[in-house]
């Protein structure tokens, strides 16, 4: 009985999911159900007639099941298309049959051998009483399945609405302001809301300026590469020279790879209001999609990434208001004047909020070290390159000779030997100085320490050891928290060729 109560209530349930979607299709059952069903129910008539007057068994096994069967089985509970459901209700069909098989062939011996009816009904008896409990109880089981199928189908039918709506939405946006598809198409619903809504803001403000009615706007898009300084360092300048040109939106195109783990949104709040695309479908130079996309022609580009094909590095950016600018690099936007741009990218920085996973870290950090801004903040950044990855990574096939030649340099310039002349000075100057460090080396910490006990506080240790190497979700938040513990500190020595710093 529990089986057949079960598979009934699978099929209803999978019935009504799939009705509330609106994604069933008339067609017959499933052939294979209907004689199970009706086997049962004729299985039940057969050991009915076998004794006058009916035994109460038999009875109660006949006219429990068989209105049961009736009943669901006039609902035609018909199994969607193309949907894992079509598994379980063919796993459901195997164990009906098996069952059928077992009554079919015990239920005969009774028939065939009546002195065994009466030991029959004795071993019978508290089974078909339970079949009976639980076929009056059907309606009752069956409801809270139906509401719960009845909630999936909304849901789907809500989904299915949404995905609508942003299809139509891409083509709404590719055709008014000629955006390309690929990063239209990549973008969540609230991002294509957000995109629209700051369109049309920026319309609106070219036209009160006094742009024709037909003023379109432009998009900056800024695709941050390599690890969190150096994307923190390219958005922050996007939004600078987006802030000196515009009236432009900001698209930012923060992809997930070795060097970062962990999607904007979860460093950011979204209260930035930024846009934000998590990946494109195509690669650079994105050839496929310019190829069958015209309005890649609305589109100039800059890739200041130089191991790459089309690399224009150091190229100025020209404000050429009828077209969209697509800039991808990991340093500032090259303007005509350098110390304004790092001036104003400091400022927008600052408009950066952090999660508030990263804004709690930010708090145990100055809760067990004191308060910060009493502190001196010392980064050392200290490692080659080439041992912050894997064995498998090509630095300089990924940066190029001269770059990792470069940072290397810059980096054995910025031990933790070089730092502690400079801390000793400070000390001089203020002997109740205490610090802060950061460094991409925990074994910084214990030489710090010793040198200068009682002035080092730090990350704790186990968070420096298990993120050491790591560009994980969890290690970049802790990296991000790190960043601002050090940029509250009154005083601050860095390392020099370092994004952090």
């Amino acid at each position: 009985p529990r089986v057949i109560v079960k598979t009934l209530q699978r099929l209803h349930g999978a019935y009504q999911s799939t009705r509330q979607a609106g994604t069933t299709r008339s067609r017959p059952a499933p052939i294979v159900l209907s004689p199970l069903l009706r086997s049962l129910e004729a299985t039940a008539a057969l050991i009915a007639a076998q004794r006058q007057p009916y035994p109460a068994p038999a009875m109660t096994l006949r006219n429990s099941l068989s209105p049961l069967v009736r009943k669901v089985w006039a609902r035609s509970p018909m199994l969607p298309t193309k949907r894992p459901l079509k598994v379980s209700a063919v796993r459901a069909a195997v164990v009906l049959l098996l069952v059928s098989a077992v009554c079919i062939s015990l239920f005969n011996f009774v028939a065939y051998n009546p002195s065994a009816l009466h030991e029959f009904e004795d071993f019978a008896n508290p089974i078909v009483e339970r079949a009976y409990v639980l076929s009056h109880s059907l309606e009752g089981l069956v409801h809270p399945l139906t509401e719960a199928a009845s909630d999936y189908g909304s849901k789907t039918a809500q989904l299915d609405e949404q995905e609508t709506w942003r299809q139509e939405r891409v083509e709404l946006l590719h055709k008014l302001y000629a955006i390309p598809r690929i990063f239209l198409e990549n973008m969540s619903v609230t991002m294509l809301q957000r995109l629209t809504r700051q369109c049309e803001e920026r319309k609106y403000e070219m036209v009160a300026n006094g742009a024709g009615k037909d003023a379109k706007p432009r998009l900056l898009i800024v695709h941050a590469q390599n690890g969190l300084g150096n994307r923190m360092r390219v958005v922050a300048g996007g939004m600078a020279w987006a802030r000196a040109n515009g009236p432009r939106v900001v698209v930012v195109v923060w992809e997930k790879d070795v060097h970062m783990q962990a999607d904007f949104l979860d460093l950011f709040d979204d209260a930035n209001d930024l846009v934000v695309v998590n990946g494109l479908n195509e690669v650079w130079p994105f050839t496929r999609a310019r190829e069958q996309d015209v309005s890649w022609s609305t589109v100039d580009l800059y890739n200041y990434m130089e191991t790459e094909t089309m690399s224009n590095k150091g190229a100025l950016v020209v404000n050429n208001m009828g077209k969209h600018i697509y800039f991808r690099a990991c340093e500032l936007i090259t303007t005509e004047s350098v110390k304004e741009m790092q001036r104003e990218s400091a400022r927008s920085l600052k408009q950066l909020k952090p999660v508030p996973a990263v804004a709690n870290l930010l708090f145990a950090i100055e809760r067990e070290n004191g308060v910060l801004s009493k502190k001196i903040g010392v980064h050392i950044r200290q490692k080659s390159i080439k041992s912050e990855f894997s064995e498998s990574f090509d630095a300089e096939t990924e940066y190029g000779k001269d770059s990792v030649d470069k940072m290397d340099y810059w980096r054995s310039k910025s031990s933790v030997e070089t730092f502690i002349p400079e801390m000793r000075e400070q000390l001089k100057r203020d002997p109740q100085a205490t610090f802060f460090v950061g460094s991409d080396t925990p074994e910084v910490f214990f030489r710090l320490r010793a040198e200068f006990p009682g002035k080092i506080s730090h990350l704790s240790l186990a968070s420096a050891k298990d993120c050491e190497n790591s560009r994980s979700l969890k290690c970049t938040q802790i990296a991000l928290a790190d960043l601002l513990a050090l940029a509250r500190t009154r005083l601050f020595l860095g390392s020099n060729f370092s994004s952090f710093t």
